[in-house]
């Protein structure tokens, strides 16, 4: 028994201190993260490696684009059914980039496979991408993080960044044209989440009102205590009114924000840190815009949802980001990714009720923007662009379906376990 005591000890000494040691570097980074920005910022532009065009995309670059992150089978499964949407429903006739990290993620037989089924495609290699001026590897590339390096990388002075599972339900080549775009050089949109000063940290769960007074729990959201530490204002400081940005879908002209996008991905090469105030890259490009000087641009329309009814309760399985019009322009299926080896689930209802607001309940199988009908004010069949490009998204995946042995689509790998973590406050 002494021994097993002593052998426990020791294993709780271990753990005591390398959490120790990692809430040390949890101190340090938010005591420091501003000023190594802001030293970023001033080494690339005393040495002019933030200055556009870069000297490693003067023989490539295009005027205008689309790039895509996917790899492995879902993600590529998923870009695939994007692509035919764009290419052969949509009529769009952009160049396309897609990045992806390794052979693991797309064989050769897979590239070769996607880049003879759409036209004027380019998949591309993340890992063998050389090092950029002020950007010396620190970890492996992978996850988030692939999504700045695309922005930064990709051959385009114009693009429209689209996730694998955002189907667009109009040519991207319109947002060019939008006016805000026109003045800002950037748009990004709102997400389903309202950043809230409740939110304790992502991944927990507190409650907060709506602004039309109704209550609604369980919302998971952005720690602002972030922007404090960068030293930049709230956004959401009245009534909680502003969203979290949503980065399924992004517009640049890189011409106007290269640094912005530069520090984006100087910062994502810290995920450990900032993956304690967000999920993912969500508030990153926020905080690079805000930190370089330059104005971030959202979208001022929240975005609809879309999903089905079941026995009286709306289950949401994507959301509708909206133009500066307020009209549909994107479906974001957020909770129903098309797959090879699942049932597929059509939608069959859409709302902009603000009472499915993201929410996420534990014990609910998984399934996320819940409301019961008679709670919502706006509850109305799926119909138009909607319905027909559900339908088509349907109808790529069983395309794929016919043709997988052509496809070469990677083997699965397994989820890593995550890491344990040190709360910073």
């Amino acid at each position: 028994m002494t021994v097993i005591s002593v052998v426990l000890a020791g294993l709780a000494l271990v753990w005591l201190a390398a959490a120790a040691i990692r809430y040390r570097r949890m101190v340090d980074f938010r005591l420091h993260i501003r000023d190594r920005a802001d030293d970023f910022l001033a080494r690339g532009r005393s040495a002019g490696a933030l200055d556009y065009p870069p000297a490693w995309l003067r023989e490539e670059r295009r005027d205008r684009g689309i790039v895509m992150c996917a790899g492995g089978p879902s993600l590529l499964t998923q870009a695939w059914t994007n692509l035919d949407v764009l290419r052969n429903e949509l009529g769009c006739r952009l160049p396309v980039a897609l990045y992806y990290v390794g052979r693991d993620e797309m064989p050769e037989d897979c590239q070769r496979f996607f880049e003879e089924s759409f036209e004027d495609i380019r998949c591309i290699d993340a890992t063998k991408v050389p090092d950029r001026p002020l950007h010396p590897p620190a970890r492996a590339l992978g996850g988030f993080d692939t999504k700045p390096f695309a922005l930064m990388n990709a051959p385009f002075d114009e693009l429209v960044f689209i996730d694998a599972d955002s189907v667009p339900l109009r040519d991207p080549a319109r947002l060019f044209d939008s006016s805000l775009y026109a003045e800002h050089g950037n748009l990004f949109w709102p997400d389903a989440c309202m950043l809230s000063n409740l939110v304790l940290h992502p991944g927990e769960f507190s409650p907060y009102g709506l602004r039309d007074g109704r209550a609604r729990q369980f919302i998971q959201g952005v720690n602002p205590r972030i922007f404090d530490y960068m030293r930049l204002p709230r956004p959401s400081t009245r009534e909680r009114a502003s969203h979290e940005t949503e980065s399924g879908q992004i517009v640049l002209d890189r011409r106007r924000c290269f640094d912005a996008v530069q520090l984006a991905w100087f910062l994502s090469a810290r995920p450990e840190h900032f993956r304690l105030f967000f999920y993912g890259d969500t508030e990153m490009y926020r905080i690079a815009f805000g930190v370089a000087g330059r104005h971030f641009c959202q979208i001022p329309h929240p975005s609809h949802n879309a999903g089905v009814v079941q026995d009286g309760v709306f289950l949401g399985k994507a959301v509708i980001p909206r133009d500066e019009s307020g009209a549909p322009f994107f479906l974001h299926q957020m909770h129903r990714k098309p797959s090879l080896d699942a049932a597929w689930s059509s939608l069959t209802h859409v709302t902009s009720d603000p009472a499915v607001d993201h929410p996420r309940p534990r014990g609910a199988n998984g399934l996320s923007m819940l409301a019961r009908i008679d709670e919502l004010e706006d509850l109305r069949p799926l119909d138009g662009p909607l319905q027909k490009i559900d339908q088509r998204i349907r109808t790529s995946l069983e395309t794929l379906r016919s043709r997988r042995a052509d496809a070469h689509l990677p083997a699965p790998r397994p989820r890593p376990i995550l890491q344990r973590r040190i709360l910073p406050w």
